[in-house]
């Protein structure tokens, strides 16, 4: 009788936490319906309602940050990127910084796609897309920097004599001391220990 009643309390104590994660699951699925169907902002409000009754929703997030680039809100969409958890799956993960890296470099932001693409890399060494959008960001990178003007060479000052003999002479002055230093103490009789 006392098992029974221990499998009721465990079943109502836990009752609350597994209707709360299969209402969050539910919301996600209408919003994954909502974003296939091509409706990003219906996805956004049900990614967001899953993400406020459970913030560490891993799914949800990602989910967000996709349907976000979908509305070319790059800034947001590498936000919720960056908000991954480290402690969420090695895919998701990847996946998330890949799709970071293509968001930042929709924003022009070469040098942060380069990281996030390197960092999916990693995570999936064996993924062609990754390995592709990496090699292109190098090469908009290159082009980048071929196309910005040269600095010029600027014409330097000429040197002026009598300031540089001046600057010698204070160096040279300076030596003078630190040698008579040194042989003060070497003549103090007390031999420095060389080892």
């Amino acid at each position: 009788m006392k098992i029974i009643y221990f499998f009721i309390f465990i079943f109502f104590y836990f009752l609350p936490e597994m209707s709360h994660a299969q209402s969050t699951a539910s919301i996600i699925n209408k919003g994954n319906k909502a974003y296939r169907a091509g409706d990003f902002m219906e996805a956004i409000n049900f990614y967001k309602a899953a993400l406020k009754q459970d913030p560490n929703e891993e799914t949800a997030r990602f989910n967000l940050a996709n349907a976000l680039q979908q509305q070319k809100k790059y800034e947001a969409s590498i936000e919720e990127y960056k908000k991954s958890k480290p402690s969420s799956s090695e895919q998701l993960r990847a996946a998330s910084a890949y799709n970071k890296g293509l968001a930042l470099i929709r924003s022009k932001k070469i040098d942060e796609a380069i990281v996030a693409f390197t960092a999916a890399l990693r995570l999936t060494p064996d993924d062609k897309n990754t390995r592709e959008n990496l090699v292109r960001a190098l090469r908009e990178k290159q082009n980048e920097q071929k196309s910005k003007p040269q600095k010029e060479n600027k014409p330097q000052k000429p040197f002026n004599k009598d300031l540089m003999e001046e600057k010698f002479n204070q160096l040279r002055n300076e030596e003078k001391n630190l040698q008579k230093q040194l042989n003060k103490k070497s003549q103090n009789g007390k031999p420095e220990k060389d080892w």
